[in-house]
């Protein structure tokens, strides 16, 4: 049962494995009152109460990874340095390329989008882009008609980006083009600010109001990714 202080529904176990995925996925040192936002609690004693009982947990069951308190205060979920060279013999490269990001974005914020529409704002570079998110599951695609080919995310993007439908992705896209907007960029998110890609001809404006943000290459594959 959640104790004294815990965020409604929140128990110790629920808090720390909220914790864990936090630290693990966004894979940069976090602040204490991020981690508390994390773990539900509300509560910045027991969050360090728990981070506390991470670090030392982490330290008994990782010969080559830890749960480590920066001088600053963050804390962050990473290789130890002794490590870190054998850490970089074993990094992959991301699974997407830039364009191809911003090409598999481009879709799941106008889906279903025609070929047409796709090579207007994306330069005769999507043709490889979507040969590729094709091959990688990421995208369906149908002949309405005699001439038309309309593309669309399938049900392995959602899963592996971690989205429940179609709506909740546009939401997510749009959430965050508006973050972006906020910060000022004075540029299409995901790409070159300003601009596409290079190599890439430069997106129309098109139908939509604001151009997509990119998903994020891939989920987080190892502590200190990204």
């Amino acid at each position: 049962m959640a104790g004294p202080g815990w965020g409604a529904g929140v128990d110790a176990a629920e808090a720390a494995a909220r914790i864990e995925v936090a630290l693990y996925s966004s894979g940069q040192p976090m602040k204490v009152e991020e981690l508390v936002r994390a773990s539900g609690t509300g509560s910045r004693k027991r969050t360090l109460e728990i981070l506390d009982g991470l670090v030392r947990g982490a330290r008994r069951a990782f010969c080559a990874l830890e749960i480590a308190v920066l001088p600053d205060g963050r804390y962050v979920f990473q290789v130890k340095p002794e490590h870190s060279a054998k850490a970089k013999r074993h990094a992959t490269r991301p699974l997407l390329a830039n364009a191809a990001q911003t090409t598999l974005s481009y879709v799941a914020w106008k889906q279903p989008v025609s070929t047409k529409e796709l090579l207007d704002a994306r330069g005769s570079g999507v043709y490889a882009h979507l040969a590729e998110l094709r091959k990688l599951g990421f995208l369906s695609r149908e002949r309405v008609g005699s001439n038309i080919t309309m593309y669309k995310t399938t049900e392995k993007f959602q899963k592996y980006f971690g989205v429940k439908d179609d709506d909740a992705l546009k939401r997510m896209l749009h959430a965050r083009v508006k973050r972006t907007a906020n910060r000022g960029s004075g540029g299409a998110p995901g790409g070159a600010p300003g601009g596409a890609p290079s190599g890439e001809a430069a997106p129309d404006a098109g139908p939509a109001a604001e151009p997509p943000p990119e998903p994020a290459p891939e989920p987080a594959a190892a502590p200190g990714a990204l």
